[in-house]
């Protein structure tokens, strides 16, 4: 990974993106809590299943910015998803190679994702780390990042608000990159 990090770096047609899924619910997100001793704490939920599916990348070698996009939370992210993602990477580094660093989830390294990047052998590189291995995929931290930033002990009115905060959050994200390379990835 050094070694390619130090090529991507060095090179001006040349991207490094860290690609990864996550989901948000507008449901309270209780991050922590506190009891006397002995007493388990008891929580209120309403058990909203409404949110948001993400699917985002962050550039880490260069430029630290973030793209991101957004489903409901009735809406999976599969092969088809991530193909579309991967397509508006490609449209947003015209010329350049495109390395896209991702997990082994199973939508990752399906026929449909492979024939992509078949077609697209050129400019598009995937690294897929390995399985249970999300402390090598630097997009964790953003997502570590967002969900802290949107922390809420009530939950979101509505959808809406919730992308709204999202939305905002990540212009935060690319309008101030050391929220972002402040990351000591590798």
């Amino acid at each position: 990974m050094r070694t390619l990090l130090h090529t991507v770096e060095n090179s001006s047609d040349t991207v490094l993106y860290a690609l990864d899924e996550t989901g948000l619910r507008t449901e309270s997100d209780i991050r922590r809590t506190w009891s006397k001793v002995g007493v388990s704490p008891v929580l209120e939920s309403n058990n909203s299943h409404e949110g948001l599916n993400l699917i985002g990348a962050t550039e880490i070698s260069k430029k630290f910015d973030t793209i991101m996009d957004a489903y409901s939370a009735q809406h999976s992210i599969k092969s088809h998803e991530v193909e579309v993602f991967l397509e508006r990477l490609l449209d947003a580094n015209p010329g350049k190679k495109v390395y896209v660093l991702l997990d082994n989830a199973k939508f990752h390294t399906s026929k449909e994702i492979q024939d992509f990047a078949n077609a697209h052998s050129e400019e598009l590189f995937l690294i897929n780390t390995p399985r249970y291995s999300p402390k090598l995929n630097p997009q964790e931290n953003i997502w570590n990042k967002l969900k802290s930033c949107i922390f809420s002990p009530s939950a979101f009115p509505s959808i809406d608000d919730l992308f709204s905060s999202v939305s905002s959050i990540y212009d935060c994200f690319n309008d101030d990159t050391n929220m972002v390379n402040a990351r000591n990835y590798y």
